[in-house]
């Protein structure tokens, strides 16, 4: 099959979409927006970008370039294993924000080691879109512990869906596992942090 060059642009687009929608973006932006709202402590921002944002994804990211693989595990074998991995490295991170006083990392490592832990259960049988995972999830938990309005910020699902989408690394049922399943983990998990955050 021939790219056109029409056809190469579309896809670089596509790839930077699903680049700007990836885990260690939506993840900053996330802690960051909550910690505008909480107003945490520095060391406890730095903390929890770099725990979540980097450490949890380092597995799966070593591994890839080791192989020369796509950084985004598209194979649902091949993922299995690091969402596993990746929600133990969460939830250690979890306990370390409680045992140190770090709020922010004890949250947000709860809110996304259940949301890991979810996708790694339904991964043997679907494979969830981990982007809008990352758009559905955090969001929730912004509109159910701050604000309704940032509903709004769904409609970031929408592009991330799109690229995933065009890019050939999910179907349609993957995606809507992949905002379905965040969304009820999350809310359940707002539940659990509604007045009590920070």
């Amino acid at each position: 099959m021939k790219f056109t060059e029409m056809d190469k642009d579309r896809y670089s687009i596509y790839k930077f979409i699903s680049l700007v929608f990836s885990h260690p973006f939506t993840a900053s932006f996330f802690i960051l927006a909550v910690y505008l709202l909480i107003k945490s402590s520095i060391l406890d921002v730095l903390a929890s970008i770099f725990g979540i944002s980097i450490i949890s994804v380092l597995p799966s990211t070593l591994w890839a370039l080791k192989n020369g693989k796509s950084l985004f595990i598209e194979n649902q074998k091949e993922r299995t294993p690091f969402l596993f991995i990746s929600s133990l490295i969460l939830f250690a991170e979890c306990f370390f924000g409680k045992i140190f006083s770090l709020p922010l990392l004890f949250t947000i490592s709860f809110l996304y080691a259940a949301n890991t832990f979810a996708l790694f259960l339904i991964n043997f049988r679907v494979k969830a879109s981990v982007h809008v995972a990352g758009i559905a999830g955090p969001t929730t938990f912004l509109v159910f512990c701050f604000n309704p309005l940032f509903s709004l910020l769904y409609l970031f699902a929408l592009p991330a869906a799109i690229s995933r989408l065009k890019l050939k690394a999910h179907a349609k049922k993957e995606l809507i596992f992949g905002f379905v399943i965040p969304f009820f983990v999350t809310f359940f998990v707002s539940l659990l942090f509604k007045g009590k955050i920070i």
